[in-house]
């Protein structure tokens, strides 16, 4: 992530132990420059309870990380990919979202509170297994 200047400004993380255990791996990498907020709500949600989470982000936040689970993750992104997503990200993501994985998106919107199915721009789909 910080190899291509994804430094969330901030964290939304599940209160998970495996969430919280992959943030304590990645969080060294960002140089701790990253707000994060510890939700249970996000604990196994349904894609609307994320996608909700998200949209109460303050207008001022500029770039957001939620970590989580499946099959929510994976469900919220595939709604969130619109009609100008890349298309090798989105049949990757269509294939499957493993666990580690991170889908990049851009919004064209001016507050978290208008974000709606559809609205992204999926820009990369990282696996695992594409870095090394």
């Amino acid at each position: 992530m910080r190899d291509k200047g994804l430094i969330p400004a901030v964290v939304l993380c599940s209160a998970a132990r495996r969430a919280l255990e992959t943030w304590d791996l990645v969080a060294p990498f960002l140089g701790g420059r990253s707000q994060v907020k510890i939700l249970r709500s996000l604990y196994l949600a349904a894609p609307s309870r994320l996608l909700a989470v998200v949209q109460r982000l303050p207008a001022d936040v500029s770039s957001a990380l939620l970590l989580g689970h499946n099959p929510g993750l994976a469900g919220l992104a595939q709604q969130l990919a619109g009609p100008d997503s890349k298309t090798a990200a989105l049949r990757h993501l269509s294939e499957k979202y493993p666990t580690g994985a991170l889908a990049v998106f851009r919004f064209d919107i001016d507050d978290w509170a208008e974000l709606r199915p559809g609205a992204g721009r999926l820009v990369r789909f990282l696996r695992p297994r594409d870095v090394e």
